[in-house]
């Protein structure tokens, strides 16, 4: 249980984190796996311009763990995100046959995950998020997307929501505070997930 409440409300559990998974602010363990992959270049390039040894080797920790800790979050567009982040970073600083074999090995992971070969490591890895293993590919993909109830859909609706509200104040915006109370009343609907976990 001590994994599931990082920074969470006084008084309030995490929702819909579960008690395996690491969460955070506004109840939600997205919000934590979106804090982890912003931090995450500033750790890679802390780890490029460290001097010593050891300054390396702590770089090299921190961004193992940030990489551990975001995989208990079960958040996978940040997976997603990091993943991307990971390749940038390779394609700009590595040489011609790294970027060559970061761009096959990217390809090959995304395929295996898209068509849903990785689901069986959901066997292999209990005590992950079962979400982060696709069992439908990109066909259950699409349809969480397309759907107005499933998450791809909430997370749609929750980026239409927040384009609603710069709008109705003229790009000021309303503040993490108001979010919720906001997209309660938004024209689109993202019940019953309101809290801004959309990275």
């Amino acid at each position: 249980r001590g994994s599931s409440c990082l920074n969470s409300p006084v008084g309030s559990a995490p929702t819909s984190a579960g008690l395996r998974l690491v969460a955070t602010f506004f109840g939600n363990p997205n919000a934590y796996a979106a804090f982890l992959v912003t931090a995450f270049p500033f750790r890679l390039l802390g780890l490029m311009a460290a001097l010593s040894k050891s300054s390396r080797l702590f770089f090299v920790a921190n961004l193992s763990a940030l990489l551990v800790l975001l995989l208990f979050t079960g958040s996978r567009l940040c997976l997603l995100a990091v993943f991307i982040q990971g390749l940038v970073a390779v394609l700009v600083l590595a040489t011609r046959p790294y970027r060559l074999a970061a761009i096959a090995g990217s390809v090959l992971v995304v395929a295996a995950i898209l068509t849903g070969i990785t689901a069986p490591l959901a066997r292999a890895f209990p005590f992950l998020s079962k979400k982060i293993f696709s069992e439908g590919g990109f066909t259950a993909l699409a349809q969480d997307v397309a759907s107005t109830s499933g998450s791809g859909g909430v997370r749609l609706n929750l980026i239409k929501d927040g384009l609603w509200m710069v709008s109705q104040t003229h790009g000021v915006g309303v503040g993490a505070g108001n979010f919720e109370a906001n997209v309660a009343k938004a024209p689109f609907s993202a019940y019953p997930i309101i809290n801004p976990h959309d990275l």
